[in-house]
């Protein structure tokens, strides 16, 4: 049962050579062809806009720029090789639901032809690889939900793609980039995602070189937050928090010339792990400013918000951050609304989030040790009706509970509190 295509002006025209609009209403019905016919009788640019529950066992093979839009859609995929293998440039999958049969079989979507692929708003769960990227310049957004696979994202030797604001959680491994043959991947970017309880690691540089991790969350992986191993060379971790991992951050000896700095180490296992930190691979900036160490103990007499000795412990950062300097970088805007040094406050700040993201959101009292409030935790909520109903630049009201400040010097007057993320 095909549902005949249903045309309708294009809102975006100037985007879009045609102006074809495809409406596929699943209906309960479940046929694994609906989907792949309106695929194969649409014109180049058309939108396909799904809904419903689509059971297969066969791939739905993408082969020219289209876009696949769902709303309450959900792909069922019950075979051994892809759900969807994307083999056209220009294709953009939409706000789907695509399930596997098994963490050991397949993959969710295949993208073997990918210059401008782009991914977003979709959960993918329970396939060997969730995306496997055979392709460059392939954009995999807003997806917070991969999921129960073997790989979340396997890239296997291409280059220039951008993950950004994805979640990643009970795989073997949040994201692979792998070398292939004599292939490297290089210059992708991985940016505001959350890795956690990745039964490996969070994410895994396999001979990969020149790639960024930045502003990510690495947290309860089992063995690593990120492994880079493989003569992975060049690449760049950047202010990232990795927490209660098995190792933070762990470099094998096959790997150099890699930097690591203004990131935040706290209770993982063993914060990092260099197997040539003296020689081939950076911990800090190399001119002012390293990482926040929980272990780290030593003492910051000019107040710069930078340990006067060095940070030795599995790798070696010449800048350590301070606990108290871990904020100074970290600034929002802000003010207060009431203040109440002994008990609840209210500060309100803007604070820039994108979709279904969080942040974690600090006070504090200056730099020096003894007004350091720490961490807090504080918890978000907009100041709209509905939470998270915009995340861009709103406005934004942080309450701290049960929280109490302490002075060294009891008549000393506090400083103004002051909000910071990381």
């Amino acid at each position: 049962f095909i549902i005949p295509p249903i045309l309708e002006q294009d809102p975006t025209p100037q985007n879009i050579i045609s102006s074809e609009i495809i409406i596929l209403d699943g209906s309960g019905v479940n046929l694994s062809n609906n989907i792949q016919d309106a695929i194969n009788n649409a014109s180049i640019n058309a939108i396909i806009k799904v809904s419903g529950i689509y059971s297969i066992t066969n791939p739905i093979v993408i082969d020219k720029p289209l876009k696949l839009i769902g709303k309450s859609a959900r792909i069922v995929y019950n075979g051994l090789d892809s759900a969807i293998k994307i083999q056209s440039n220009g294709v953009e999958i939409d706000s789907f639901d695509i399930r596997g049969p098994s963490r050991e079989n397949g993959n969710g979507i295949l993208i073997t032809e990918g210059d401008s692929v782009i991914i977003n708003n979709c959960k993918i769960h329970s396939f060997f690889n969730g995306i496997h990227i055979q392709d460059n310049e392939v954009s995999i957004t807003n997806c917070r939900d991969i999921y129960s696979n073997t790989n979340g994202i396997l890239i296997n030797g291409f280059d220039n793609s951008q993950i950004i604001n994805c979640k990643f959680y009970n795989n073997k491994d949040g994201i692979e980039i792998l070398k292939d043959g004599t292939e490297i991947p290089n210059n992708n970017i991985i940016i505001e995602s959350n890795f956690e309880d990745n039964e490996i690691n969070g994410i895994h540089l396999n001979g990969a070189d020149l790639n960024t991790i930045e502003y990510c969350t690495f947290e309860g992986n089992e063995i690593c937050g990120i492994l880079i191993n493989g003569m992975s060379l060049n690449n760049e971790i950047k202010k990232c928090m990795i927490i209660d991992n098995g190792c933070g951050v762990s470099i094998k000896m096959d790997s150099e010339l890699n930097s690591i700095y203004h990131n935040h180490f706290e209770l993982n296992s063993e914060n990092g792990n260099d197997e040539n930190p003296a020689i081939t691979n950076f911990w800090d900036d190399t001119v002012s400013r390293g990482n926040y160490w929980d272990d780290y103990f030593g003492l910051d007499t000019d107040y710069d918000g930078i340990g006067d000795d060095t940070y030795v412990n599995g790798v070696i950062d010449n800048y350590p951050i301070s606990a108290a300097g871990r904020y100074i970088e970290s600034l929002l805007p802000y003010s207060v609304e009431y203040w109440n040094p002994s008990g609840e406050s209210i500060i309100l700040a803007n604070i820039d989030l994108k979709p279904k993201q969080s942040k974690i959101i600090y006070l504090y009292y200056g730099f020096e040790e003894m007004h350091s409030l720490g961490r807090t935790g504080l918890e978000a909520v907009a100041v709209e009706p509905l939470a998270f109903k915009k995340y861009t630049e709103d406005n934004c009201v942080f309450y701290e509970n049960d929280f109490e400040i302490l002075y060294n010097i009891p008549t000393l007057e506090p400083p103004d509190p002051k909000a910071g993320e990381w």
